[in-house]
């Protein structure tokens, strides 16, 4: 594997080799956007459990409900162009569930007044705990 070259990788071994090169740097501070669509379950694994040690603080959108609850503190939703704070983000997953049930038309009709992106964000101070 450490001879292949990268343009042979998948897409998530792209995205671990990218957290690497990214951890290597030992910043303090991460802004992610939708970084787990092409990571398989364990490349997924390995980067909550980095967000989770290394300490660093995170700025993070997704999509991914795992993911948020395994590693975030604070959320805000996006709702139109305003941001909101909230204590999960459940209501953001929530709507989108309803959303997907909708008739794609009514769903498209009624886009305004529903959360558009869940943001979640990992602070060194308060990290959550498992289970908590």
């Amino acid at each position: 594997m450490q001879d292949t070259k990268i343009v042979a990788l998948s897409g998530g071994q792209r995205a671990r080799l990218a957290m690497l090169i990214q951890r290597l740097k030992n910043p303090n501070f991460y802004l992610l956007d939708e970084l787990t669509n092409h990571l398989d379950i364990e490349g997924q694994e390995a980067l909550e459990e980095e967000l989770c040690t290394h300490g660093a603080a995170a700025l993070l959108v997704s999509h991914d409900r795992s993911f948020v609850r395994n590693v975030g503190n604070r959320f805000w939703q996006v709702i139109g162009q305003q941001i909101k704070e909230v204590d999960d983000p459940e209501a953001f997953f929530e709507s989108e569930l309803a959303a997907d049930n909708l008739d794609h038309s009514a769903a498209k009709r009624s886009s305004d007044d529903r959360p558009t992106a869940a943001i979640s964000a990992i602070t060194p101070r308060k990290r959550r705990q498992n289970g908590s």
